[in-house]
């Protein structure tokens, strides 16, 4: 049997789960911002457009506040790869290290992912973690203890 820190604990599982092809809703997208987010992504299309995304990272269970930062970074994973993979020019996933990272004033200077057209480059300093909340965080010491640019 598989350890939490086995399935959670590095990149390659989560970008392997957001390129899984997600299910299909009915509704109307979600046109949310999140006001807080530990992960931004950009994206530059072919046609000269960039825009940008930010994670959802809290989610409500019941009565409950749950934080799963490996479930919002495998979101984001998934819009860049499945939905816009054809259109993409090059799509670059920053992380935050602020305690609470506000969308507005956050400095997201940590390089996690990053795909263009000469290939995909992961920082090797993320990993995952579960607290004693029961809340799935990046651990933010050793990112910081790594590198903020991805060296290829």
């Amino acid at each position: 049997m598989k350890e939490i820190s086995e399935i959670f604990g590095g990149l390659s599982e989560v970008l392997r789960a957001g390129m899984e092809t997600p299910r299909q809703y009915n509704g109307t997208p979600n046109a949310y911002k999140p006001t807080q987010a530990r992960f931004k992504m950009k994206i530059w299309y072919n046609d000269g457009n960039s825009r940008t995304y930010y994670s959802f990272d809290s989610y409500r269970n019941k009565n409950t506040s749950i934080v799963d930062e490996w479930e919002g970074m495998k979101k984001l994973i998934r819009l860049g790869h499945v939905t816009h993979v054809k259109d993409v020019k090059c799509l670059v996933i920053w992380a935050s290290i602020s305690e609470k990272p506000m969308t507005n004033n956050a400095n997201y200077d940590f390089e996690i992912f990053k795909v263009s057209r000469a290939g995909s480059f992961q920082n090797k300093f993320v990993n995952f973690r579960i607290d004693e909340n029961k809340n799935n965080l990046l651990d933010l010491q050793r990112l910081s203890s790594g590198q903020r640019k991805i060296t290829q």
